[in-house]
């Protein structure tokens, strides 16, 4: 059953769907930083973008040795503070991102 909440939400998720079909792919570069931590720390790793002026909306994966590590959380970064932000970890080696801007302006830096 759908909520008003998760009505305009699924809404402005189909509208956002239909205008990006419309638009043209844009080629960006994606760079994952390189950590270290000892063995039972956290260690933060940011995914950087290159050319991100416009995105309104990204899907992105990254494949690691679950023997060595374990994702254990996904955050926002700086560029996208306010943006829906989803994570899939339920795979060893595996996180699956996806971000959508859901005032559909984009980034302008």
């Amino acid at each position: 059953m759908f909520t008003k909440k998760y009505y305009l939400y699924y809404l402005m998720m189909g509208v956002g769907l239909a205008i990006g079909a419309s638009l043209p792919a844009k080629a960006v570069t994606l760079s994952v930083e390189s950590k270290s931590g000892a063995s039972g720390t956290s260690v933060s790793v940011p995914v950087n973008v290159d050319q991100a002026n416009g995105i309104a909306g990204f899907n992105f994966q990254i494949n690691y040795d679950p023997a060595i590590l374990t994702c254990t959380a996904v955050q926002n970064g700086s560029l996208i503070t306010n943006w829906y932000l989803t994570s899939n970890t339920s795979t060893a080696g595996e996180v699956l991102v996806t971000g959508m801007d859901m005032t559909l302006a984009g980034l302008s830096s």
